[in-house]
């Protein structure tokens, strides 16, 4: 068993899906459908789903979204004590607006309260903090408390997900401190200005880049450091419940076990399969993950 600090967001999920197309400034017949999300606690629902001794540095509010949320982490494996609660204030919400393929078509979110998750208070938690070997760091946290927690703990395995286009320009200048980065195709677009993808890599690793993932929804996934490059062809699923959680399952399957094993190809193909599970739920994690839903799943898939 693996322990693992994860710092960043929770959020309450709000889906709504059609079955036809949606009509821009008008009413649309949707289902809506509730759950709980945010990329930080993905992850750690993830990774606790998987044995592992998880930890969770949050924030919430004091309105009933926050007691809902609160009251979903008391029903986990997941520690979540160190966590920030906050006198009036409403807990992080996240709404995604699905297409008829249940992939995400608009995605809104009120994530405000993450602000309170500052230096000045991580800085409270030192000797908390310094107690991990590995640290998830949520890249919705502000830009100068991801800078301070790489620099200050610099000596850790640290692992982030880029999430988005907008939000990974806040890791232009501190990709030499990340053990793991994983971005899709827009995400490098971002971080470095040369075209190919030969380019854009090397150019991370003049700027001191440890391991990059990079992901291209159902093209090839890609791991480099300075010693190896590894493709690996992800898996198809045909019929998806819902999409928009599968990028932090594969993660944190990787981290799994990377952590384990520390064999690159392996935790790409245990990646693939947490995610090619998370695509089966309505929510954005699958409470039927498991390592043993995880074996099972490798052989109904490859035992041909």
């Amino acid at each position: 068993m693996s322990k693992i600090l994860v710092i960043g967001a929770q959020n309450i999920d709000i889906y709504a899906k059609s079955k036809t197309e949606y009509t821009l400034h008008d009413s649309n017949k949707t289902s809506i459908h509730l759950a709980q999300g945010g990329v930080g606690q993905n992850i750690a629902l993830n990774l606790s789903r998987l044995n592992n001794d998880v930890h969770f540095i949050t924030v919430f509010g004091d309105d009933y979204f926050s007691m809902i949320a609160k009251t979903f982490l008391d029903n986990t494996k997941i520690n979540y004590k160190k966590s920030l609660t906050l006198s009036n204030k409403s807990n992080s919400i996240y709404m995604g607006i699905m297409d008829q393929k249940n992939d995400l078509f608009l995605g809104l979110n009120d994530m405000d309260i993450l602000k309170d998750l500052s230096i000045t208070y991580l800085r409270t938690l030192h000797d908390y903090i310094d107690g991990f070997k590995d640290i998830v760091i949520d890249n919705n946290l502000d830009q100068e408390v991801i800078e301070y927690l790489l620099k200050t703990y610099n000596y850790k395995n640290t692992y982030i997900d880029a999430v988005s286009a907008s939000k990974a320009i806040k890791l232009q200048k501190l990709t030499n401190l990340i053990t793991y980065l994983k971005v899709n195709k827009l995400e490098l677009n971002v971080l470095t200005d040369k075209e190919t993808i030969d380019e854009q890599i090397v150019d991370l690793q003049r700027a001191g880049i440890k391991n990059v993932v990079i992901t291209d929804k159902e093209q090839n996934c890609l791991v480099v450091s300075d010693h190896e490059k590894i493709l690996y062809q992800p898996l198809i699923k045909e019929n998806i419940v819902n999409a928009s959680g599968a990028g932090d399952g594969f993660f944190a399957g990787f981290i799994h076990d990377i952590i384990i094993n520390k064999d690159t190809l392996h935790a790409l193909q245990y990646g693939n399969i947490v995610a090619y599970i998370t695509l089966d739920s309505n929510d954005s994690t699958n409470k039927d993950l498991s390592i043993k839903k995880v074996e099972e799943t490798y052989e109904e898939l490859f035992r041909n």
